[in-house]
């Protein structure tokens, strides 16, 4: 079924309605009424009297009766894939999405604006655009220096054109913790506790928050805001420790988070922070789900008033976790807001299975103990190298889970909303998963592992055997199978969702790398004329896969030219450049085995697996450590 057109009079809608169809207009076929021709629907939008929306035909008009901009947008949803009648109501009054945009990748305007008009459509109400330091500060020249940081007027541009879509941009920053990307430079060491958390002690800490809240308080009209404060495991134990010797961490946080409450009062703003760092320091090894974790009621006691507590929690795929640690939220004295994850960190492409296991039980919990705020976040850890298009189907997943009774599939809201094809989407999070659970193989463990020293590899071979290669490189050509005829099928062009030609480029690679690296083991484990036969079979395949590997960094420019700030893709092209140098020094290896100089190829028959599972890039390009 194609996209339905559909056609409005401005003079039957109020002001923020004829708002939002135009908005919508921008990038739909959602037409005033100075349309040439004749259209298939006339919508009307009108104000409705309980939570959600409905749809029904009334003659030539279908309307659409919704109590807030954000259940409309997504009735109009339901009205572009060919749904004419329709009631569906939701429990949640907040539906949010939080995009990672400071991990090298950030996004430009243009593709945020396309982007909030898809969230739209499924009836996202709030989004965070999370920043460390990519957002400009008056007098703070390093602050997101060479990172693509935000102007004023471009969240400014954002806010307005959000709210048109009757979503609520929500500042998200960091106020303690996570600040490596700034406290890297030398003129901010005064006010540097540890390499990632701020002095509490110093008042320069102080002054730059204020200046963080001074720029929120004009870039959004919300004032709501997030202010981060977690995973600040070594708060007090770097310089603060030196200067005013130990002290609680507890103490420390309320202390601070008091300081900076004071200034969020200065702004009017109403802040929610991670939750973590509470349960963190109330457990002995620093873990933010151990059950034995026991907060003092002093503690709780102290917590400022008004701050509102997000639990975030992407891992666990059981209800009763969930509650229990909802439960133990509410014990520290209200309602907390609930952060799940639709995984897109440390994957190539939007992992769907992870995702279904994790939000289907925290959704039954939190419907049962009555959680009504819920934000599903988008991180980049580690590069920020998926295809964020593809996690626009999660959001339509989680959209149909939020608002109930819908009659719309997820493939046809996903189809006239994004303009993909959404099984395909998911079938594609397969990527790095085999049969045992989602990311039970690191794609790009794969995409980044030295080809001589095969980190990664010899980890996965000694702790799953050879069988689960081959499974993996099975997996990776029925997927590109599957790939190849789609796009025979289809003119398919990149836009908003997914980009299918750099999927197939990426499964390409991934095959290519995982069969060198298997004929490097060979070739460790072999002697003779049979280690002949592999440099000769290494050397047949490693030209090809070295121009692979071109042709996937020109797809990656593509990507983050088009959807995100320039800024960042050095991060991708040295990646990727540090791949081919390295194929071609394996080249010139097997050559001189080839031609009797080199006896053996010493990093490939260096073996040794059992150190645990490495997943970021720094750890599998190099064993190297740069001091």
């Amino acid at each position: 079924m194609g996209i339905v057109e559909l056609s409005y009079r401005a003079e039957e809608h109020s002001a923020e309605a004829n708002s939002l169809l135009r908005a919508l207009g921008c990038y739909y076929p959602v037409y005033g009424e100075d349309h040439p021709g004749r259209l298939k629907i006339r919508l009307k939008l009108i104000p409705g009297d309980r939570a959600g929306y409905s749809i029904c035909r009334s003659g030539d008009i279908v309307e659409v009766r919704a109590t807030t901009l954000a259940a409309g947008a997504r009735g109009i949803g339901s009205l572009l894939s060919g749904v004419e009648e329709e009631d569906s109501d939701s429990e949640f009054r907040t539906f949010g999405i939080l995009l990672d945009s400071c991990r090298n990748f950030v996004f430009n305007v243009d593709y945020l604006k396309r982007y909030l008009a898809v969230l739209a459509l499924q009836g996202c109400n709030m989004v965070l655009i999370y920043t460390k330091d990519t957002y400009e500060l008056p007098g703070e020249p390093y602050f997101g220096y060479l990172r693509g940081r935000y102007t004023l007027s471009e969240f400014q541009e954002l806010d307005e054109f959000a709210s048109y879509l009757g979503i609520e941009m929500v500042g998200s920053l960091q106020g303690l913790g996570h600040l490596e990307p700034v406290l890297r430079w030398p003129v901010y060491g005064k006010i540097s506790d540890t390499s990632s958390v701020l002095l509490t002690t110093e008042e320069g800490s102080y002054a730059l928050i204020r200046k963080m809240l001074e720029f929120y308080s004009h870039a959004f009209r919300s004032r709501r805001i997030h202010l981060g404060m977690d995973e600040a495991h070594d708060l007090g134990r770097g310089r603060y420790l030196d200067l005013n010797g130990y002290r609680n961490g507890f103490a420390i946080f309320n202390d601070h988070l008091t300081r900076v409450m004071s200034l969020c009062r200065d702004y009017g703003f109403k802040p929610m922070i991670w939750s973590d760092m509470y349960f963190r320091m109330g457990s002995r090894s620093m873990d933010y789900y151990d059950p034995e974790s026991s907060i003092p009621a002093e503690v709780a006691r102290a917590i400022p008033s008004g701050v509102q507590l997000v639990y975030w929690d992407y891992y666990h795929e059981e209800e009763s976790f969930y509650a229990e640690w909802l439960r133990r939220h509410y014990e520290l004295g209200s309602k907390p807001v609930m952060a799940s994850g639709l995984w897109t960190w440390r994957t190539l492409w939007y992992d769907h299975e992870k995702t279904c296991a994790t939000v289907e039980p925290c959704l039954s919990a939190c419907r049962k103990l009555g959680v009504d705020e819920i934000i599903f976040t988008l991180w980049g850890d580690d590069g920020g190298f998926c295809d964020w298009g593809s996690a626009l189907a999660g959001v339509v997943y989680v959209g149909n889970r939020l608002y109930r009774g819908g009659q719309l599939s997820e493939s046809l809201r996903f189809a006239a909303s994004a303009g993909g094809n959404y099984d395909l989407h998911l079938e594609l999070g397969r990527m790095g998963s085999q049969g045992d659970g989602a990311l039970s193989c690191y794609a790009p463990g794969v995409l980044w592992d030295d080809p001589l020293l095969q980190i990664y590899y010899k980890e996965m071979l000694g702790e799953k055997g050879e069988s689960y290669w081959s499974g993996m490189q099975q997996e990776w050509e029925r997927l590109e199978s599957e790939l190849i005829k789609e796009l025979s099928a289809h003119n398919f062009e990149p836009g908003v969702c997914g980009d299918l030609h750099h999927a197939q480029n990426l499964l390409k690679v991934l095959r290519g790398k995982l069969r060198v690296m298997e004929l490097g083991h060979k070739f460790a484990l072999s002697t003779g004329a049979e280690r002949i036969g592999t440099c000769n079979e290494l050397k047949s395949l490693l030209p090809g896969l070295v121009e692979d590997f071109a042709v996937l960094e020109e797809s990656f420019r593509r990507n983050w030219y088009a959807r995100g700030k320039s800024y960042g893709f050095e991060v991708m092209q040295i990646r990727l450049a540090g791949q081919r140098a390295r194929l071609c020094e394996l080249r010139r290896r097997v050559d001189g085995v080839l031609r009797g100089e080199l006896e053996s190829i010493p990093e490939l028959e260096d073996i040794a697996s059992g150190g645990g599972f490495v997943h970021q890039y720094k750890f599998l390009a190099t064993a190297s450590v740069y001091l």
